[in-house]
């Protein structure tokens, strides 16, 4: 099938787009807000090795879709974090630490995040494969890095 691609970038690396399909495109394209880093603050501190990263949900206006969220310490280990959407301004991911449990957790000091929201209307998150990801959404949006720091 036949899609129209289309992407907005703006200086501080966010970008929104979409893959409209011909049989839906109008020739008006909507695009997702981009979600942004609500906790740890940009700038400030995760306050232990435990937190949550919480963010604006960019997912209400078309009510379906994914989140993954990005952390990548200063040696470059980096996490990815999904989330499925859910009603509500505002999600949240846990970070835990994985350390007790003998695992290697991402380093103390600079934490790079970045977010990510891609949706499609077949999508069903109980049936995911990940790979479904890149191929299938007809909407994205992406946050442009944001740094805090982790004890």
């Amino acid at each position: 099938q036949l899609r129209l691609f289309a992407e907005l970038r703006d200086d501080d690396g966010n970008r929104s787009g979409r893959r409209a399909r011909e049989t839906d495109f109008s020739g008006t394209l909507a695009l997702l807000p981009v979600p942004t880093l609500i906790s740890p603050a940009p700038g400030g501190s995760s306050g232990s090795k435990t937190y949550d990263v919480e963010f604006g949900n960019a997912l209400s206006a078309v009510g379906n879709g994914i989140y993954r969220v990005t952390l990548v310490d200063g040696g470059g280990r980096q996490w990815s974090l999904w989330r499925s959407f859910a009603a509500g301004a505002t999600h949240r991911v846990h970070v835990p630490d994985i350390g007790p449990m003998g695992g290697v957790p991402l380093g103390t000091g600079a934490i790079v995040c970045t977010i990510e929201a891609w949706a499609w209307p077949e999508l069903n998150p109980a049936l995911l494969c990940f790979s479904d990801v890149a191929r299938d959404h007809d909407h994205f949006a992406a946050s442009g890095p944001k740094t805090f720091l982790q004890p």
